[in-house]
């Protein structure tokens, strides 16, 4: 119901008489209809939950009693989007009575056009939640306005009355529309999956994906959740959510059920971080949320789906660490984030990430998420062009190999091995130049896992530096070519060697020619880097060549994306802060960069304040920063080094910003009584400037305007008390104002910052102390004269009967 001051009390009870002859045709209980009331102008408010009345003649009576003119919102303009955000975030939620069983249905009465511009987008949204419908009721509203109303509903759903009198007149248009039920999903269809799987969804929540954008985003994974066969058994759903942080939000058995969870997604609270902390949030699902006490199963695959609408370095290398574990697999939605490459890395495979133009429009990747994130993690195999049957990109053997076929027969034989792994340290196995391999080419007599792995020496044993993985079907020769951001960079001395869960899946013969050298061992569960001594610990090999070998193509050249390298940072930070990351083009899987910073010759002081991490690349802040009023502009020279010792140079510039003074203790919300005394203290806040500047705070202003109210704080330096008081002559009344927003500004001659109190006013409750009319006590002295002449001669009569004589009597 809108609540502007646009209305008359004249259109306000028209309007309530509207919906009241609207409940009145209406079947309401808990297994029907439900209604509740939101009102709304520059904000909203609910005038009453879904669970407050049952029957249609209590809500009828309900309406009817809502006054117009609610403080909750300043009254001067029309936000429908608010309105709508609200009743969606707010007022649909199981405290107010709201079922997971029923739709969601939006009625909203407007008179004019929204402002702001966001009344379609926001429409567009709550549509696209399934189980929710969106009607516009326009009153006198132009042909002009009717396009932005048609952007947010269907045709069918809007309605129009010429004025508020006449609203009922359209009740026969109104009441089927709003009483027909929706095409919901139906459970008949859920898509299952043959394997079990314990699915995440990674869920941004900051200022780029709030507002209309975050219900588009609720939507999207509601609607996917609601087609998933979700129970204990198969198919588990939870939630992260993430700004700069990263957050258990629901866990994986929590909900197990595709109505409850799904449900349940639609009620995520909006977040209002500032920063997209994907990698953050990937690192926190790996070690934190996929946990047994969150719903975590051993046999079951972990997926994670994930979407974010901007940049965040460092995703793809929390990526690469979590894949590295089979069976974790990353999908990747980009919300037009304008980084494809980051994230076609971060999910490893392009039938795994997936581009929405907007947020709207993500319903156009639905289905193939769906599809994807439903197939089990073994890979499907195709056919090459030999015949050959292979689980990756299959490409011609390769010409430039580190060791030859042996002329022997090595398809057939099998060395009995179990849970073994093998290095091959004969020299036509030893890599001979900087380079990365491309490709493994291999005979298999069964179906299986192998790890393909590259050792380096490392003293007197050798240290695990990567492995690829591959499942390989039946028995074949196989020619596995590597994806582009896994092929292992190797050194000059490096060595090959393999393991297979189970039984060993590579083929032998008995060596009738040159003989391979090399060992084999147990147990194989050396992880990457790691170091094993394989010399006393393994067995060597004699006898036995392996139908294995590796193929080289060049190292490729690091260099960085560009010259120059931005970052703005607060001036404040402390030492060791981060500052930016350093990700060169070119670095190649497993291959150590290092990186040097180095004097820019137009910024000689600037070295001393930043350092670089010699191998992450992680600029940090190495000392205290001068005010960016002083000095706002640095710059510092970073060389990359490769394996290869392939170099790139670039600049890094960095500009400091001040920050506005941070108010601790605000927004917050006092109570007090209405007989508040002249200068008393309400409330007293911290005020901060993490940047050191001297700060002063005033009194902004109050809603509604008020002379109640004053600011004291005689404090100085960058951390004081500021006090919000009663004024010299305040006059707190209930019944006139029953609260009071009064906004702090806070001032370091630079930037502001605007801290909010709530102050409520108590309602009174004190009785009246009868005051009697003046003549009261008169006629109470009239009336006691007779009563004492009574008494004084019932005294004079008892005295005489009982002390004068009988002869004094008689005389």
């Amino acid at each position: 119901m809108e609540d502007t001051d646009e209305l008359t009390v004249k259109d306000f009870n028209d309007m309530k008489s509207f919906f009241v002859s609207l409940v009145s045709r209406m079947i309401i209980g808990d297994t029907a209809i439900k209604v509740g009331v939101v009102t709304y102008a520059d904000g909203a408010t609910t005038a009453f939950p879904l669970n407050q009345y049952s029957t249609g003649n209590e809500i009828i009576t309900g309406i009817t009693n809502i006054n117009q003119g609610n403080i909750a919102y300043d009254r001067s303009s029309r936000y429908m989007d608010k309105a709508l955000k609200y009743t969606q975030m707010n007022f649909f939620t199981t405290e107010n009575g709201d079922r997971s069983n029923a739709s969601n249905y939006y009625i909203l009465l407007t008179r004019g056009p929204s402002a702001g511009n966001k009344a379609a987008a926001f429409g567009s949204a709550i549509r696209s939640i399934d189980s929710s419908n969106l009607f516009i009721v326009g009153v006198n509203i132009s042909s002009s306005v009717d396009s932005e109303f048609l952007a947010a509903v269907d045709d069918a759903k809007y309605l129009k009355a010429e004025n508020f009198s006449v609203l009922q007149c359209i009740n026969d248009v109104v009441v089927p529309n709003i009483t027909q039920c929706p095409d919901n999903i139906n459970d008949t269809s859920l898509v299952t999956s043959n394997c079990q799987l314990d699915i995440v969804f990674i869920i941004e929540r900051t200022e780029s994906s709030s507002h209309e954008n975050y219900v588009f985003l609720k939507s999207f994974f509601s609607r996917i959740a609601q087609q998933l066969d979700v129970s204990s058994s198969t198919i588990r759903i939870g939630v992260v959510t993430y700004d700069t942080d990263a957050y258990t939000t629901i866990t994986l058995d929590a909900y197990m059920t595709p109505s409850d969870i799904s449900y349940q997604i639609l009620k995520l609270p909006e977040g209002t971080g500032k920063r997209n902390m994907l990698d953050t949030a990937l690192a926190y699902t790996k070690n934190k949320f996929f946990t047994a006490a969150n719903g975590d199963r051993a046999g079951a695959a972990n997926y994670y789906v994930l979407a974010i609408d901007g940049v965040r370095s460092g995703a793809s290398i929390q990526a690469e660490y979590i894949m590295k574990a089979w069976p974790n697999t990353i999908f990747a939605i980009d919300i037009n984030s304008g980084y494809e490459k980051e994230y076609r890395r971060t999910a490893g495979v392009n039938s795994r990430y997936f581009h929405a133009p907007s947020y709207a429009n993500l319903s156009a990747v639905e289905s193939d998420v769906i599809a994807a994130i439903t197939k089990c993690p073994v890979p499907q195999p195709v056919i090459t062009t030999d015949g050959s049957l292979m689980f990756a990109d299959v490409s011609a053997p390769c010409l430039n190999s580190l060791i030859y076929l042996y002329p022997e027969d090595l398809t057939e034989g099998k060395d009995g091995g179990q849970n073994t792994m093998y290095l091959m340290t004969d020299f036509v196995y030893t890599i001979t130049s900087c380079s990365r391999i491309t490709s493994w080419e291999f005979s298999h007599w069964k179906s299986g896992y192998i790890d393909f792995m590259v050792w380096r020496p490392s003293g007197s044993n050798y240290k695990l530096v990567a492995y690829n993985s591959i499942y390989v079907s039946g028995k074949n020769t196989t020619t596995y070519t590597v994806v582009e951001y896994e092929r292992i960079a190797v050194l000059d001395g490096d060595l090959i060697g393999w393991r297979s869960k189970g039984d060993n899946l590579v083929t032998s013969g008995p060596c009738l020619g040159p003989c391979a050298e090399g060992y084999k061992a147990s147990p194989n569960n050396v992880q990457i880097g790691e170091e094993f001594d394989w010399t006393n610990s393994g067995t060597s090999i004699d006898g036995t060549a392996y139908a294995i070998k590796a193929c080289l193509e060049d190292n490729e050249a690091i260099a960085f994306p560009t010259p120059t390298i931005s970052a703005k940072i607060p001036d404040h930070l402390a030492v060791g802060s981060f500052v930016t990351l350093l990700e060169p083009d070119g670095a190649d899987y497993a291959e150590v960069v290092n990186y040097t910073a180095l004097q820019h010759p137009s910024y000689p002081n600037s070295l001393e304040f930043f350092t670089v991490g010699e191998t992450s690349g992680q600029i940090t802040v190495a000392k205290r920063m001068l005010k960016a009023k002083i000095l706002n502009e640095y710059a510092i020279l970073v060389k990359a080094k490769d394996s290869c010792n392939t170099t790139a140079t670039a600049t890094v510039s960095i500009e400091t910003v001040n920050m506005p003074p941070e108010v601790l203790g605000m927004p917050n919300v006092i109570s007090i009584n209405e007989e508040t005394e002249r200068d008393t203290v309400l409330y007293t806040t911290i005020v901060e400037d993490l940047s050191g500047d001297d700060v002063c705070c005033t009194l902004e202003g109050t809603l509604p305007k008020t002379k109640n109210f004053m600011v004291f704080g005689n404090d100085t330096g960058i951390r004081v008390n500021y006090s919000i008081m009663s004024s010299e002559s305040p006059a707190f009344s209930y019944r006139q104002y029953n609260s009071y927003i009064v906004k702090l500004c806070c001032d370091d001659d630079e930037d502001k910052s605007t801290g909010v109190l709530i102050v409520n006013i108590k309602k009174p409750n004190k009785t009246k102390t009868y005051e009697p009319p003046d003549w009261f006590m008169m006629s109470i002295a009239i009336s006691c004269g007779p009563i004492f002449l009574m008494a004084f001669m019932a005294c004079f009569v008892l005295i005489g009967t009982m002390f004068i004589p009988g002869e004094v009597k008689k005389r």
